[in-house]
């Protein structure tokens, strides 16, 4: 099972992590909307660095993102809409995150 309370931010480039920083200071400062909106911000980030820019298209497409970075964002996003009281939003963070590890992490890896 995930234990969310342990959870770490994947190594990253330095923009990356210094937005991580930016969205933490604002969730211990209950500014939950800009918080998630600056870990969507450092995702958004991480993909084009990984891709280049990317053209706007309707149909979606699979995350670049290592899978840890994913579950990552999930559960820091799932703990800010926690704090928010937007429970069932944190709960569909948290099953995210639980169903990337469980579907595609291998059977003992530390996030499991």
């Amino acid at each position: 099972c995930l234990i969310r309370e342990i959870y770490y931010a994947p190594p990253c480039p330095q923009e990356v992590a210094a937005l991580f920083e930016v969205a933490l200071t604002y969730h211990n400062t209950s500014h939950y909307e800009a918080s998630v909106s600056t870990y969507l911000a450092a995702q958004d980030l991480w993909e084009r660095e990984l891709t280049g820019e990317y053209a706007e298209s309707e149909l979606p497409t699979p995350s670049p993102l290592p899978t840890e970075a994913t579950i990552f964002l999930r559960l820091a996003m799932g703990s800010v809409f926690e704090s928010a009281g937007v429970d069932e939003q944190a709960l569909s963070q948290y099953l995210d995150a639980k169903n990337l590890a469980l579907g595609q992490l291998p059977p003992k890896h530390p996030f499991i």
